[in-house]
Protein backbone atom coordinates (compact mmCIF):
# COMPACT_ATOMS: atom_id res chain seq x y z
CA UNK A 1 0.00 0.00 0.00
CA UNK A 2 1.14 3.61 -0.60
CA UNK A 3 1.33 5.21 3.04
CA UNK A 4 1.25 8.74 1.53
CA UNK A 5 -2.34 7.82 -0.02
CA UNK A 6 -3.00 6.67 3.44
CA UNK A 7 -2.25 9.47 5.38
CA UNK A 8 -3.86 12.14 3.14
CA UNK A 9 -7.04 10.36 3.75
CA UNK A 10 -6.73 10.14 7.46
CA UNK A 11 -6.03 13.92 7.24
CA UNK A 12 -9.22 14.49 5.37
CA UNK A 13 -11.06 12.48 8.17
CA UNK A 14 -9.70 14.62 10.87
CA UNK A 15 -10.80 17.49 9.37
CA UNK A 16 -13.89 16.19 8.50
CA UNK A 17 -14.58 15.63 12.45
CA UNK A 18 -12.40 18.73 13.46
CA UNK A 19 -15.58 21.31 13.35
CA UNK A 20 -17.21 19.11 15.60
CA UNK A 21 -14.89 18.46 17.89
CA UNK A 22 -13.87 21.89 18.18
CA UNK A 23 -17.63 22.16 19.51
CA UNK A 24 -17.39 19.17 21.82
CA UNK A 25 -13.96 20.62 23.15
CA UNK A 26 -15.74 24.15 23.97
CA UNK A 27 -19.33 22.37 24.88
CA UNK A 28 -16.42 20.75 27.91
CA UNK A 29 -14.68 23.45 29.03
CA UNK A 30 -12.05 23.14 26.81
CA UNK A 31 -10.33 25.42 24.15
CA UNK A 32 -9.95 24.41 20.62
CA UNK A 33 -6.30 23.89 21.19
CA UNK A 34 -6.67 20.29 22.97
CA UNK A 35 -6.48 19.77 18.90
CA UNK A 36 -3.16 21.12 18.27
CA UNK A 37 -1.54 17.59 19.13
CA UNK A 38 -3.19 15.70 16.90
CA UNK A 39 -2.89 18.42 14.42
CA UNK A 40 0.57 18.28 14.99
CA UNK A 41 0.74 14.57 14.83
CA UNK A 42 -1.17 14.53 11.77
CA UNK A 43 1.06 16.93 10.10
CA UNK A 44 4.06 15.00 10.90
CA UNK A 45 2.24 11.69 9.62
CA UNK A 46 1.74 13.11 6.31
CA UNK A 47 5.65 14.18 6.15
CA UNK A 48 6.87 11.09 7.21
CA UNK A 49 4.60 9.10 4.93
CA UNK A 50 6.21 11.62 2.19
CA UNK A 51 9.65 11.09 3.32
CA UNK A 52 9.49 6.77 3.36
CA UNK A 53 7.58 6.64 0.16
CA UNK A 54 10.48 8.60 -1.30
CA UNK A 55 13.09 6.52 0.52
CA UNK A 56 11.98 3.34 0.45
CA UNK A 57 8.43 2.59 -1.44
CA UNK A 58 9.44 4.25 -4.93
CA UNK A 59 12.91 2.94 -5.46
CA UNK A 60 11.53 -0.55 -5.09
CA UNK A 61 11.50 -2.37 -8.67
CA UNK A 62 9.24 -5.19 -9.00
CA UNK A 63 12.46 -7.10 -9.52
CA UNK A 64 13.75 -6.11 -5.92
CA UNK A 65 15.18 -8.41 -3.34
CA UNK A 66 12.97 -10.67 -1.55
CA UNK A 67 14.38 -9.70 1.57
CA UNK A 68 13.64 -5.93 1.02
CA UNK A 69 10.16 -6.86 -0.29
CA UNK A 70 9.74 -8.42 3.24
CA UNK A 71 11.20 -5.66 5.02
CA UNK A 72 9.09 -3.01 3.24
CA UNK A 73 5.81 -5.44 4.11
CA UNK A 74 6.97 -5.82 7.18
CA UNK A 75 6.91 -2.24 8.00
CA UNK A 76 3.35 -1.48 6.37
CA UNK A 77 1.78 -3.99 8.70
CA UNK A 78 3.37 -2.81 11.73
CA UNK A 79 2.20 0.78 10.42
CA UNK A 80 -1.71 -0.63 10.42
CA UNK A 81 -1.20 -2.71 13.53
CA UNK A 82 -0.39 0.32 15.45
CA UNK A 83 -4.35 1.72 14.67
CA UNK A 84 -5.55 -1.54 16.81
CA UNK A 85 -7.04 -1.45 19.84
CA UNK A 86 -7.34 -3.58 22.60
CA UNK A 87 -10.77 -3.04 23.40
CA UNK A 88 -13.69 -2.18 20.90
CA UNK A 89 -13.73 1.67 19.92
CA UNK A 90 -16.70 3.75 21.04
CA UNK A 91 -19.08 4.23 18.07
CA UNK A 92 -18.46 0.79 16.19
CA UNK A 93 -20.81 -2.43 16.67
CA UNK A 94 -18.94 -4.89 17.72
CA UNK A 95 -16.24 -5.86 20.04
CA UNK A 96 -14.08 -6.58 16.92
CA UNK A 97 -14.29 -3.69 15.64
CA UNK A 98 -10.70 -2.16 16.97
CA UNK A 99 -9.32 -0.49 14.04
CA UNK A 100 -8.99 3.69 15.23
CA UNK A 101 -9.33 4.34 11.58
CA UNK A 102 -11.68 2.00 10.11
CA UNK A 103 -14.56 0.29 11.90
CA UNK A 104 -18.14 0.26 10.65
CA UNK A 105 -20.01 3.11 12.60
CA UNK A 106 -22.71 2.13 15.07
CA UNK A 107 -24.98 4.63 12.93
CA UNK A 108 -24.48 3.20 9.63
CA UNK A 109 -22.92 -0.05 9.73
CA UNK A 110 -22.48 -0.46 5.62
CA UNK A 111 -20.23 2.51 5.49
CA UNK A 112 -17.25 2.41 7.74
CA UNK A 113 -16.65 5.64 9.11
CA UNK A 114 -13.31 7.19 9.40
CA UNK A 115 -12.31 7.91 12.88
CA UNK A 116 -15.29 6.21 14.65
CA UNK A 117 -14.33 7.05 17.91
CA UNK A 118 -14.02 10.90 17.26
CA UNK A 119 -17.50 10.62 15.11
CA UNK A 120 -19.32 9.31 18.42
CA UNK A 121 -17.58 12.24 20.48
CA UNK A 122 -19.26 14.36 18.25
CA UNK A 123 -22.69 12.36 18.11
CA UNK A 124 -22.63 12.07 21.99
CA UNK A 125 -21.61 15.25 22.68
CA UNK A 126 -24.26 16.10 25.45
CA UNK A 127 -23.74 12.80 27.42
CA UNK A 128 -19.75 12.63 27.22
CA UNK A 129 -17.30 13.31 29.58
CA UNK A 130 -14.50 15.55 29.37
CA UNK A 131 -12.09 12.52 30.32
CA UNK A 132 -13.90 10.66 27.50
CA UNK A 133 -13.30 13.28 24.93
CA UNK A 134 -9.28 14.26 25.98
CA UNK A 135 -9.03 10.04 26.15
CA UNK A 136 -9.86 9.51 22.70
CA UNK A 137 -8.03 12.28 21.35
CA UNK A 138 -5.03 11.44 23.16
CA UNK A 139 -5.46 7.85 21.90
CA UNK A 140 -5.88 9.29 18.62
CA UNK A 141 -2.78 11.41 18.95
CA UNK A 142 -0.52 8.59 20.10
CA UNK A 143 -1.00 5.90 17.16
CA UNK A 144 -0.85 9.08 14.79
CA UNK A 145 2.75 9.61 16.36
CA UNK A 146 3.16 5.97 16.29
CA UNK A 147 2.81 5.37 13.03
CA UNK A 148 5.13 8.34 12.39
CA UNK A 149 7.68 6.67 14.50
CA UNK A 150 7.50 3.30 12.52
CA UNK A 151 7.62 4.74 8.96
CA UNK A 152 10.71 6.91 10.09
CA UNK A 153 12.72 4.34 11.91
CA UNK A 154 12.65 1.77 9.84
Amino acid sequence: GNVEVYATRISEWWFQHRPGLVEVLMKLGEKESALNPVDTAISNLNEAAKQFKANVYDPLPPESDPAEVRRVNDILLQFDRVFLTDTQVPGTTSFYSRHLLVSPSADDIYAGSGFPSLKWLVSEKDSISKDQALYQLELVRWSLKSARDILLFN
